[in-house]
């Protein structure tokens, strides 16, 4: 018999990249004991983030992102919440409930995390599953939402003073891709869960 996979209660969240129009978004399950932590690696690799700046995590007042105060002799404790101890749970208080997600301080990418369904049963076999969105992730370092859309004028428009230069530097850039599937496939799987063998009956 084959391993099946996880299934357990799972968040049904909208993320939505502010500022953009038409939005760049993606819809994502996750697991809501999933610590913040990893939900940072899962939101970069949804959206199609690099994951190699800053970031932190807003919800009901509350700022969580990564800590290094035990190794910074002169950090004072009043930073934000250690990730690492708060779940997706912690973001949510129900359905409809909203929280923020930042990416990169410089450029700050901020994305609008909703709450839309609590599902009782979901198989999952990775530790997140993309099930929809729309339009691909702006380049990385590309001066937030007006340099994104600056870039994308230049590229539309081989009059513009800086196409050349924009088309070498995001490369072979479409703004309209997006594939669940290639999103997915990047997803770590989950052990799955072994079926329970039969017991044998004395005769």
């Amino acid at each position: 018999m084959t391993a099946s996979p996880v299934i357990s209660p799972a968040y049904q969240i909208k993320v939505t990249l502010r500022g953009t129009k038409p939005p760049i978004w993606r819809r994502i399950l996750v697991r809501p004991e999933l610590r913040l932590g990893t939900f940072h690696h899962v939101l970069g690799t949804a959206m199609g983030w690099l994951g190699g700046h800053l970031h932190e995590f807003v919800a009901r007042g509350i700022t969580w992102g990564p800590r290094n105060r035990f190794d910074d002799p002169w950090d004072d404790g009043a930073g934000p919440e250690d990730e690492s101890k708060a779940t997706v749970g912690d973001l949510f208080t129900g359905v409809k409930s909203k929280a923020r997600y930042v990416y990169d301080f410089g450029d700050d990418w901020t994305h609008n995390l909703v709450l839309e369904k609590i599902l009782p049963v979901a198989p999952m076999e990775s530790i997140a599953s993309c099930i929809g969105g729309a339009r691909a992730c702006p380049p990385e370092d590309c001066g937030g939402v007006w340099g994104y859309y600056d870039l994308l004028d230049a590229l539309a428009d081989p009059d513009h003073p800086d196409h050349k230069s924009a088309l070498r530097w995001p490369g072979r850039f479409d703004p309209e891709a997006f594939s669940a599937d290639a999103v997915n496939a990047m997803f770590t799987p989950l052990p799955k869960r072994k079926p329970n063998a039969k017991k044998k009956t004395a005769r």
